[in-house]
């Protein structure tokens, strides 16, 4: 990103955790208010931040790459970016916060920690078996495989994880408790942002659906912006599907639990237990749910 006197002003608020755990939701909501602009993973995301953290000199063009891709999902694009043609675009002036829905930066702290921009974290959580049942639905996508690729792009990360990541290599272990690992271990990094300096906001997805107009606020809050009540109208603020086939115009509501796998879940809380109860989940519902910002 250019070092312009618009980007000076610009914030940062990315949004990790385990993939099927409300990080797509919670994008379009903070993505909806008029002062934000939401750039997804379809939009090439990944590609610009790190080409950006390893100091890609074509960084101003890439990003203006990235802006033109993240207009088109967008109802009325010009009230966030101005087209610059050929496939560029800049924001347009009065959006100040960038929402970088990016589960797939959940291991990269270091780098986000490292952005010229000030930077803060969102990082919802949901239920394990929840998170398990989602993945298997999704059939079509080998989450175990892009999490063993991702951690091995991590050096660092698979060293310090290198239990985690032997049993996510281990053909002799269930889909679901290797799932449960992919939640256990991309769920509970968040004091790895706090100790790089970052502020984190953690919840429930549970929680977010239940009450959305309360998280929502508190959302806004902590990316420093007032609450707009078009941050859940997102019907008004989008078009399309995003490419994990969520329809983005969905009005926010809890969906039907699906029907209990008695032995999936086990599974999943073999593995994942002491941190999903930890979190609010399992055992640990019956003392009342984690605090939101806890």
């Amino acid at each position: 990103m250019p070092r312009d006197s618009q980007s000076r002003s610009l914030q940062l608020i990315a949004i990790v955790g385990c993939q099927r755990s409300g990080t797509t939701l919670t994008g379009h909501i903070l993505g909806a208010h008029p002062r934000a602009a939401l750039l997804d993973e379809e939009d090439g995301l990944y590609d610009w931040f790190r080409a950006a953290a390893a100091g890609d000199a074509d960084g101003g063009a890439r990003f203006e790459r990235l802006l033109a891709l993240a207009a088109r999902k967008y109802a009325e694009p010009a009230t966030r970016f101005i087209s610059m043609g050929e496939h560029r675009a800049r924001l347009a002036p009065g959006v100040t916060r960038l929402i970088l829905k990016a589960p797939n930066l959940t291991y990269d702290w270091t780098a986000l920690a490292d952005r010229p921009e000030p930077t803060r974290i969102v990082y919802p959580v949901r239920d394990p078996r929840a998170v398990s049942a989602s993945m298997a639905r999704l059939s079509h996508i080998d989450f175990i495989a892009n999490q063993l690729e991702l951690l091995d792009a991590h050096p660092q990360t698979a060293s310090e994880f290198s239990a985690e990541r032997a049993c996510l290599a281990d053909a002799s272990l269930s889909p679901a408790a290797r799932r449960a690992i992919i939640w256990r271990l991309k769920s509970g990094l968040a004091h790895k942002f706090e100790a790089c300096g970052l502020s984190v906001f953690r919840f429930r997805y549970e929680d977010l659906v239940a009450a959305p107009d309360r998280l929502a606020r508190r959302l806004a809050e902590f990316a420093g912006l007032t609450f707009d009540p078009s941050m859940l109208d997102l019907a008004k603020a989008y078009v399309g599907m995003d490419h994990g086939g969520t329809d983005r115009t969905r009005k926010i509501s809890p969906r039907p639990a699906p029907r209990p796998d008695v032995r999936a879940d086990a599974e999943v809380l073999a593995h994942a237990g002491p941190l999903a109860s930890r979190l609010g989940y399992a055992e640990a519902d019956a003392a009342g749910p984690v605090r939101a910002d806890a």
